[in-house]
């Protein structure tokens, strides 16, 4: 039987970590890449595209180009960004049966995970541990927010790939300052700073299919 065929679409350290993990295991890959200066665009473990898109809906039409139609055994997809499982979760329709995707019959579920405003409520209906946290909306509001939740905070934007990935703030100035400055980049998730190094607070990532970690 011969191996599986994989696309990794974008060669950041991520993307290259897991080009380098299929090739190793045998697994033939093509990789998708809009960056032709990432490092990770020579590598020698993938059959590497020049696409014009990966992280907007030009990603959608170069997946076609790649894989033009569908088959008995379509190649199975790897997505390294937030805004890519946004774009194929939202277009996968037009890709159904031209490749595979572990996650495709739970679109609807990943699609409300990846704002992480939702992720208090969902941790909250399963029991799970989750820092408090509050949603700014609208800088006006900010102040009726802090009522209830001290300093210093995590800030971060609900939306993946915003202005900035995360600030540690430590009052109430550096909260207006940080909300002026990238006030395109609302809403803000503010949530309870926890210290403590990986001794102590822990970050997991998996791939699942249906729910059986793979």
């Amino acid at each position: 039987m011969s191996a599986p065929v994989a696309i990794v679409v974008g060669l950041c350290a991520h993307g290259l970590a897991i080009v380098r993990a299929l090739a190793q295991a045998g697994v033939p890959v093509t990789a998708l890449e809009a960056n032709r200066t990432l490092p990770g665009f020579e590598t020698r473990y993938a059959t590497v595209r020049w696409v014009s898109d990966i992280n907007g809906p030009g990603l959608i039409d170069a997946l076609l180009t790649a894989v033009p139609e569908p088959s008995a055994a379509p190649p199975v997809l790897f997505l390294t960004n937030d805004n890519m499982v946004r774009t194929v979760a939202q277009h996968w329709e037009r890709l159904a049966g031209r490749l595979r995707l572990s996650w495709a019959a739970e679109r609807a579920a990943v699609l409300r995970l990846l704002d992480k405003s939702a992720l208090a409520e969902h941790c909250a209906a399963h029991a799970l541990p989750y820092p408090a946290t509050r949603v700014l909306h609208d800088p006006a509001a900010l102040e009726t927010l802090l009522e209830d939740i001290s300093f210093p905070l995590i800030v971060k934007p609900a939306r993946p790939l915003s202005g900035f990935k995360v600030r540690l703030i430590p009052d109430r100035a550096a909260l207006r300052a940080l909300t002026d400055a990238h006030a395109a980049s609302l809403p803000f998730l503010l949530q309870r700073w926890i210290p403590g190094d990986d001794r102590q607070l822990l970050f997991v990532a998996f791939y699942l299919d249906r729910g059986r970690v793979l």
